[in-house]
């Protein structure tokens, strides 16, 4: 179960990364909304991809992917809080997802 959820988070991570990379109409727009600029987007792209690497190589080294799914929770618990400083309720999903993932992860590497 580990290794399906962690490959499914990694493969969600790798393509937000690349829609945050290609400045993607629609991404751009979603974070115009939380006041954030398309130049910034790079940065959130490499902690995603950072955070992607953490849970890969965690599958053989548990302590990182403890620590990668750890820091991905903290950094969708920031994402959502985004939303809702900005009132939107409907950009809310994808974070929720995420997290609620990461969170699996996190308790799959600490029942293992």
């Amino acid at each position: 179960m580990l290794i399906a959820a962690t490959l499914l988070l990694a493969a969600l991570l790798s393509l937000a990364a690349g829609l945050k990379l290609a400045r993607t109409d629609w991404i751009v727009a979603i974070y115009a909304r939380l006041g954030i600029p398309a130049e910034r987007l790079k940065y959130l792209a490499v902690i995603l991809l950072a955070g992607v690497v953490g849970l890969l190589v965690g599958l053989w080294w548990p302590p990182l992917g403890v620590a990668a799914s750890a820091a991905l929770i903290v950094y969708f618990a920031l994402a959502i809080a985004m939303h809702l400083r900005v009132g939107d309720a409907r950009g809310l999903v994808r974070p929720v997802a995420f997290e609620v993932l990461s969170v699996v992860v996190f308790a799959l590497h600490l029942a293992g």
